[in-house]
């Protein structure tokens, strides 16, 4: 149901793209879909002051860190993870986050982000493109069952669990292999 309501999670600095969100939002009504986003504002002070101006402008909610405990909380407040980021990634761990959450990602085409999902759990838009990352946004206002389907089609999230058994698995082939020698 309409308002959609999308977040940003991580660093507040340049790289990570939340100016690239914030603009996208400016224009999109209220009443069809919020932007918030959390972060740390302390390592990119100028840039946040920006920020904050520029969502202030938009309507975008900016709040601070959150801790590890509050992380189920902070994903059931959102519909849809926005991955705006315009530096290479090289992982993106939020997208695992929001994922073992039951949360889609919409996320910008660069690095690793697009190793991450595929569209059929989410969406990709090119890096730094506010005007893509606004028609996706548009796109599920429009047809908001869409993240309904996005949730569906989410592959399980390897826990730590799992990709520690599989370190030892490798571990084990390679000590037995090393064994026969």
């Amino acid at each position: 149901s309409l308002p959609l309501r999308f977040g940003f999670v991580g660093a507040l600095m340049r790289h990570k793209g939340a100016h690239v969100a914030v603009e996208a939002f400016r224009g999109i009504p209220q009443a069809s879909a919020l932007l918030r986003l959390w972060g740390d504002p302390l390592p990119d002070p100028a840039y946040v002051e920006t920020l904050r101006a520029a969502a202030r402008e938009a309507g975008v909610g900016i709040d601070g860190p959150f801790a590890e405990e509050e992380q189920a909380r902070v994903f059931s407040e959102i519909d849809v993870l926005v991955v705006p980021s315009t530096g290479l990634e090289s992982y993106g761990i939020v997208v695992d986050e929001a994922m073992a959450h039951g949360v889609p990602v919409v996320a910008s085409r660069v690095g690793a982000l697009v190793e991450r999902f595929d569209e059929s759990c989410g969406a990709f838009f090119d890096g730094g493109d506010v005007e893509g990352l606004r028609e996706v946004v548009r796109r599920l206002v429009a047809r908001p069952g869409t993240i309904g389907e996005w949730r569906r089609a989410m592959p399980p999230v390897k826990t730590m669990g799992d990709a520690s058994r599989r370190i030892e698995e490798i571990y084990a082939g390679l000590l037995a292999g090393g064994a026969r020698r």
